[in-house]
C-alpha cells in the first residue's frame, strides 16, 4: 500500500513538469524539482530524502504536497517523517496545513508530531495548537510545547498561563 500511495503521489508531481526548459540552472526549476521527486522515497538513501524534502520545502511546491505527506506518514526514518513535517509547514498550503494538523490529531511518531506543531504555530493555525493542549489525554511534553507556543505566539490567554503554572504534574509546569 505505502509504494502505491507513493508511486501515486510521485505521478503528481512528475505529472505537470514540462522537459523542455531554460539552460540557467534553478533551484527550484522543474529538473531540480524532478529529481527530488525521484529520490523521495526508498529505496534512495537517507541524505538524498532528506535533500527532495528540503528542496520541496524552500520551494515551496505545492504539487508536492501529496509526496512529502507521504513521507510525514509512511517513511520509515523518523528523519525524513520530522523533515517532511517541517517542509510541508514551509509550503503553508491549506493542503499542507491539513496534513500537518490531521498527523497532530492522529499520528504515531511523537517526534514528529512535535515537528507538526511547531509548522503549524509558525503557520499561524492557532486553534489545531490549543486543541493539543486542552486535550487532558495528549502526551504531557505536547501540552507543555502547546503552551509554550502559545505564549510565545501572544495566543495563550492569562487563565490558560495562570493555570499551568501551578499545574500539579512537574511534567506540566511551564
Amino acid at each position: 500500500a505505502y509504494l502505491a500511495s507513493a508511486l501515486l503521489a510521485l505521478a503528481a508531481v512528475l505529472a505537470p513538469l514540462s522537459s523542455a526548459r531554460s539552460q540557467e540552472p534553478n533551484p527550484c526549476g522543474d529538473s531540480v524539482l524532478a529529481v527530488a521527486a525521484l529520490e523521495l522515497f526508498p529505496p534512495a538513501p537517507l541524505e538524498k530524502r532528506l535533500s527532495a524534502l528540503r528542496i520541496f520545502g524552500d520551494c515551496r511546491t505545492r504539487m508536492s504536497v501529496g509526496a512529502v505527506t507521504n513521507a510525514m506518514s509512511h517513511d520509515e526514518s523518523p528523519s525524513v517523517q520530522t523533515a517532511a513535517a517541517d517542509a510541508l509547514g514551509r509550503i503553508g498550503t491549506p493542503a499542507a496545513r491539513e496534513a500537518l494538523g490531521e498527523y497532530l490529531r492522529n499520528g504515531r511518531v511523537a517526534p514528529v508530531r512535535v515537528h507538526a506543531q511547531k509548522a503549524l504555530a509558525r503557520l499561524g493555525e492557532w486553534p489545531a495548537v490549543r486543541e493539543r493542549l486542552q486535550d487532558e489525554n495528549e502526551a504531557p511534553a505536547l501540552r507543555v510545547q502547546a503552551l509554550q507556543l502559545l505564549a510565545a505566539g501572544k495566543q495563550a490567554t492569562d487563565a490558560e498561563l495562570a493555570a499551568w503554572a501551578t499545574h500539579p504534574s512537574p511534567d506540566l509546569s511551564a
